[in-house]
């Protein structure tokens, strides 16, 4: 049987680490950690400030009372470059050993300087002898400088994956069946930054990074009503707001929602246009801020397609006497990412 490996997401706000046992359906949730971040540490996805993080990681795996040090951690999908690409058909040695010639024409850097991976999406037509690849590249600055976070910490990176790819192997663990033919939009509302992909079986087509995340809600509403940050947070996700007087905070939240929802339309019609796709059947959307109280009707009646809170624990069996219940449902939207890096396992492509 395959090592199972500890998923680490190091997101804006927080460390999420997490191990799971996985079943035939579904799987079983080992061990937790949490770490909250202050809003300098990481800016925009960038780390400002490298000793904060490696504490928070170390705290995380400390809370989280987890002994391996093998883990899955992965980079923003706003950090890389991913394109689906035709290639004459070949076997993976030949693809292997010549993938670094045909990405030079698609990557828009030194290929001395970025660090190549791909994947065969589908093996072809064989009445016209070509193949699609998924073609990723990502600068080796960025991940050797998200790898040496993960080292000072202690631990052993094994896999570095992708954001976007952690959040569709939740999706799969959870869903009710397999993903259709038609494609998904997955759309996290972070901290810092909001991450916009269009997976088609399970492959991203389109993805997009947004600097416009959860924070901006709060220190909207902190500017407006003269609040600190953690009582903003909490009138954002649906506090009453009683103990500072009866506060109306729709105009502020309506005009960011407006902004945000404004950019996430002209991503779907660029992908539309781009890929040459109807549009998309649905929209799955995660992250702390997904929490905004009726976000999921608001962004179902803009984008006129249905939209789903997803839950990454759907499927994921909870010991009430190892965690609890009601703590695990209020971090849930920000668990997705490590509840799907914690899927993976050694020797996984």
């Amino acid at each position: 049987m395959a090592k199972p490996l500890v998923g680490l997401d190091v997101g804006t706000s927080a460390v999420k680490v997490v191990q799971l046992q996985l079943a035939h359906r579904g799987a079983k949730l080992l061990a937790l950690g949490v770490a909250p971040l202050p809003p300098e540490a990481i800016v925009e996805g960038t780390v400002m400030d490298a000793h904060v993080v490696v504490e928070a990681i170390r705290e995380a795996i400390t809370a989280s009372k987890i002994k391996l040090k093998d883990v899955v951690t992965a980079i923003p999908s706003r950090a890389i470059i991913m394109k689906t690409i035709r290639l004459p058909q070949m076997s993976y040695e030949e693809l292997s050993e010549s993938i670094v010639w045909e990405a030079e024409q698609y990557i828009p850097f030194p290929i001395e300087d970025v660090v190549l991976d791909f994947q065969v999406v589908s093996p072809g037509d064989t009445t016209i002898k070509q193949m699609e690849v998924l073609l990723i590249a990502a600068k080796k600055d960025k991940v050797n400088s998200h790898l040496n976070l993960i080292h000072d910490a202690g631990l052993n990176p094994v896999i570095l994956d992708v954001d976007v790819f952690a959040f569709s192997n939740c999706y799969e663990l959870n869903a009710e069946q397999a993903a259709g033919e038609e494609p998904i939009g997955f759309i996290e509302i972070g901290a810092g930054l909001t991450n916009i992909s269009v997976v088609k079986k399970g492959i991203p087509q389109f993805t997009r990074g947004l600097s416009l995340g959860g924070s901006y809600f709060t220190k909207a509403i902190q500017k407006a009503f003269n609040l600190n940050f953690d009582q903003a947070e909490k009138l954002k996700k649906g506090g009453d707001g009683k103990e500072f007087g009866e506060l109306d905070i729709l105009p502020v939240m309506n005009s960011i929602l407006d902004d945000l929802l404004s950019e996430i339309q002209r991503s779907i019609e660029h992908y539309r246009t781009t890929i040459g796709e109807f549009g998309i059947a649905k929209v799955v959307l995660s992250g702390g801020s997904s929490k905004i109280p009726n976000i999921d009707r608001i962004f179902s009646d803009k984008l006129g397609v249905p939209v789903e809170i997803f839950n990454p624990l759907r499927k994921v069996e909870i010991n009430p006497r190892l965690f609890n219940p009601e703590q695990l449902r209020e971090m849930a939207p920000m668990l997705t990412v490590g509840i799907g890096l914690a899927t993976r396992k050694v020797g996984d492509k």
